[in-house]
């Protein structure tokens, strides 16, 4: 029997109350939850000797320094003791000064058990290592990762100090969010400073720092992660399904495989890694700048995206898709490389060869191009619809790295408002990937767009 699926893990920075043999969770779900001793004001951890059984109820656990109103929700790691059982357990009432856990404790008499109640984990690892070796994962779970840098200092993963792999694990298939936090916005939040998950010369034997693995119905999420892969031989954040699993609104860079491989992507920045930036994923508003191989390969329909400065193409979509609103800048090879695919209201500038390539049926609409080298489009295009031909560069400053929309004549002056829009209706948008902004109305202020809520 594992924990409820409303223990919410914390893994901090290894500190005072940090460490991955404390309990590390809580669950707010018991009927009067205390304080919280994982994070916040409530951070605090307490090691325990001595622990007693309780009767013959294997569930009561007692200590002579009794248990409080405050410790109900918290988790005990249970470390040791004659027929002590060990693992994790949530404290989920009182019967006077004695505690009674989530399940049995012990399998018999037993005086010297010991355990740590509260404190967060300290590494990724140590999270995977309670989800396999302990076997107390749940579908439901979720872990916050508190800002700060954990370098990796094992190759084996889920173990205290190793990467996060949830496909090697108890968690295979089951609903999972880790987000990483700022405290001085919350956890709920997508602004302030990520947590670095920092490789440090160790590469995971998986080759992948984070391993996301989900099925239908069970989805699971990396939120709000920083990636530092030292240019060594792993991607950052691996997953096994474009439904399924999902990265967001992470910076991946400096991994020598991939960023981010095999799940939806959405406000992920993934850059100078020194092969693609993104490969086989469905992204929405990301970007991919710098990297060795191509911006986005085999991508499942980006929308909103950009691709700048890859040594390979910007974009290469997978079959029968289609891209919108997305930008090519820069890349060594073409903007955009397709096979049956449908692209409106992009723009390619300054590519290594062809603007726009077909290698099977290309349909272009409403779509922009300029300064090009081989040309505008080259291998096989069905039709080219409502082209516009940029004489200027149309860009706010794309050296850095602002996509914006200048009001050059014949640059972003041409894009600006010229976006096809919904059948039957008026509409405004821009070609391009970032629109451009109109004067206030008096009596109104500005509309709060997405990279407002969350640093990239």
């Amino acid at each position: 029997m594992a924990l409820a699926a409303t223990v919410v893990w914390e893994i901090q920075p290894a500190g005072t109350h940090a460490d991955d043999a404390n309990g590390g969770g809580f669950d707010a779900g018991v009927a009067a939850p205390g304080t919280d001793y994982t994070q916040g004001a409530g951070l605090t951890h307490v090691d325990y000797t001595s622990l007693n059984s309780v009767g013959g109820d294997n569930t009561m656990i007692r200590h002579a320094s009794k248990f409080t109103a405050a410790d109900l929700g918290n988790t005990i790691h249970i470390t040791g003791g004659t027929n002590a059982i060990a693992g994790w357990y949530t404290l989920k009432s009182l019967d006077s000064d004695d505690a009674k856990l989530d399940r049995d404790w012990t399998t018999g008499s037993t005086t010297d058990g010991t355990g740590i109640l509260g404190g967060s984990l300290a590494t990724l690892g140590g999270l995977g290592a309670i989800f396999q070796t302990a076997a107390q994962a749940t579908a439901g779970m979720k872990a916050y990762m508190l800002h700060g840098t954990y370098s990796l200092t094992q190759t084996t993963v889920n173990i205290s100090g190793g990467a996060l792999d949830l496909d090697a694990s108890q968690m295979d298939g089951k609903y999972f969010v880790l987000k990483g936090y700022d405290d001085a916005y919350g956890r709920t939040s997508f602004v302030g400073t990520r947590p670095v998950i920092d490789c440090a010369t160790v590469t995971p034997a998986n080759a992948h720092v984070v391993t996301v693995k989900g099925t239908a119905g069970h989805c699971q999420y990396a939120v709000f992660l920083e990636i530092d892969g030292d240019d060594l031989t792993v991607t950052g954040i691996f997953g096994s399904s474009l439904v399924y699993d999902n990265a967001i609104s992470c910076v991946v860079h400096h991994c020598d495989v991939i960023g981010i491989s095999q799940c939806v992507t959405t406000l992920c920045h993934s850059h100078t890694n020194v092969g693609d930036g993104f490969d086989t994923v469905f992204p929405v508003l990301c970007r991919s700048s710098g990297n060795g191989g191509a911006g986005f390969d085999a991508s499942v329909s980006p929308q909103c995206c950009i691709a700048d400065g890859n040594a390979g193409s910007g974009f290469s979509l997978g079959y029968g898709t289609e891209s919108i609103n997305c930008v090519a800048y820069n890349n060594g090879v073409r903007g955009f490389t397709s096979n049956h695919a449908r692209l409106i209201n992009c723009i390619a500038y300054s590519n290594g060869t062809y603007e726009y390539y077909g290698t099977y049926q290309l349909l272009l609409i409403n779509c922009a191009s300029g300064d090009v080298t081989s040309g505008r489009t080259g291998g096989v295009v069905v039709q080219d619809i409502g082209a516009v031909t940029l004489t200027a560069d149309p860009f706010t400053d794309k050296a850095a790295g602002d996509f914006s929309l200048n009001n050059t004549a014949g640059g972003g002056a041409l894009c600006r408002a010229a976006g096809i829009s919904v059948p039957s209706q008026t509409g405004y948008s821009d070609v391009g990937s970032v629109q451009h902004a109109d004067p206030a109305a008096g009596g109104g202020g500005p509309l709060v767009g997405a990279s407002a809520l969350v640093s990239v």
